[in-house]
């Protein structure tokens, strides 16, 4: 992973002014959602406009590597710096517009992609919406199966939501496990209600336990989701379709790696929903 990474990558989350950074970071974030091409005087523009009130507290006088003739008394000065220090730790590229040599604009490399991601995800301001990861790999599934067609691209498909799947039980056991545990330390009846309505109602109740029990209920659709899972494995002709589809998009692969790699996609998927039923009670 690190030979991926500049060296310098993390220094950013150590620095004195972490936090202005990561808010640029944010900044960057939402930028790139709404256009594709923001050049450097663009996003300076944007930076100093989000961060204008942390501006007004932030003294980047004291910063180590800042060239004298810098002027770090505006909030547009201190935007261009903090641009110029997300491209020496790595996190976005400054190129040239090719039509317009003189024009600079902002890539960001897909590596700090996803870490600005994770960051974000770490925030109270992430939205934290639920995707229906039960129904949508039964609908996915039972779709294939009516048509007759698209095997590989459900069973994909399936398969990631397994995956996420996984990881929100994951999720919501050791969440609650969390809190049952902070309860047991003798705090006051008020953070026992804090947690309760700040923390288990909204980040883990009504975010996954609420959906599993009802509208993407795993009891309801768990029977479904394995029946087809084994008939698509066991049927000869589904199976050879799945793999005729699997190497028009992989050609270079070998069939033997194929069919490995279907098949433990079908495993991992039957597996899952063949013991969901005991995760469930655990978290019940």
């Amino acid at each position: 992973m690190f030979d991926n990474l500049p060296s310098t990558f993390f220094n950013l989350l150590i620095s004195k002014h972490r936090d202005l950074y990561v808010s640029a970071l944010f900044t960057i974030r939402k930028a790139i959602r709404q256009d594709l091409y923001i050049t450097r005087e663009d996003l300076a523009r944007r930076i100093a406009l989000s961060l204008e009130e942390q501006f007004k507290e932030a003294n980047l006088d004291d910063e180590e590597d800042r060239f004298e003739s810098e002027d770090l008394t505006s909030a547009n000065s201190k935007a261009l710096y903090i641009i110029r220090k997300l491209r020496d730790y790595g996190w976005i590229n400054i190129d040239f517009n090719a039509k317009n040599s003189f024009e600079e604009y902002i890539a960001v490399p897909a590596y700090a992609t996803a870490a600005i991601n994770f960051l974000y995800g770490l925030t109270n301001e992430a939205e934290q919406e639920y995707n229906s990861l039960v129904y949508s790999t039964y609908a996915a599934l039972k779709m294939a199966d009516t048509d007759e067609n698209d095997y590989y691209d459900a069973l994909v498909t399936a398969y990631k939501n397994t995956d996420k799947l996984n990881e929100s039980l994951a999720n919501l056991y050791y969440g609650i496990r969390s809190i049952e545990q902070r309860i047991s330390e003798n705090i006051s009846i008020n953070d026992v209600i804090s947690i309760h309505f700040n923390e288990y109602l909204s980040k883990l109740h009504d975010q996954y336990y609420h959906p599993y029990k009802t509208f993407d209920s795993v009891e309801r659709f768990r029977s479904p989701i394995l029946k087809m899972i084994r008939k698509w494995k066991n049927q000869n002709q589904i199976r050879k379709k799945v793999l005729a589809t699997a190497k028009n998009k992989m050609p270079n692969k070998k069939a033997d790696a194929l069919y490995e790699e279907v098949t433990r996609m079908y495993d991992y998927i039957y597996q899952t929903y063949d013991e969901i039923e005991e995760k469930m009670s655990m978290i019940d």
